[in-house]
């Protein structure tokens, strides 16, 4: 696990890049619009988990926008981060995420965030599957991820 510490610059390119993600999730109708607040804060640490990730692996983060499930990846051709803000919380794949990408848990508030390991799709184990609100998800706890020196 990695600690990246955000600057000022970066915390607000990730919150102009999280505004932009809401508005247009909202105009569309998505179903993670939510409400002003919710919908604002879920995708701004999705983008500050996002940037930190980037930071770490020394990589461009785009910070695209209307990109949904199936599209671009949030970082490269094939990185996808997941964020948490609790700090005990696991990677989160959904069932229906693209298989051929890399997972990556990031955790915590800015300006300090944790870059903490990944997984792939075709890693996961029935022993992960978990129910989760009304779906079926696969939780990758933190012994199960791998070193992101393998990734960099």
């Amino acid at each position: 696990m990695i600690e990246i510490k955000l600057e000022l610059e970066e915390i607000n390119r990730a919150l102009s890049t999280a505004y932009e993600r809401w508005s247009l999730s909202t105009r569309d109708k998505k179903k993670d619009s939510y409400t002003w607040t919710d919908g604002l804060m879920k995708h701004f640490y999705g983008c500050v988990g996002e940037m930190a990730c980037a930071k770490y692996l020394d990589r461009y983060w785009s910070g695209h926008v209307n990109q949904y499930k199936g599209g671009k990846a949030d970082i490269g051709m094939d990185i996808e981060v997941r964020h948490r803000i609790e700090r005990d919380k696991d990677l989160i794949i959904e069932k229906n995420d693209p298989p051929n990408r890399v997972y990556v848990l990031t955790r915590g508030i800015p300006p300090d965030i944790e870059v903490v390991g990944w997984y792939s799709k075709e890693m996961v184990k029935k022993s992960h599957l978990k129910k989760m609100r009304f779906r079926e998800v696969y939780c990758i706890p933190e012994p199960d991820l791998l070193d992101l020196k393998e990734i960099k």
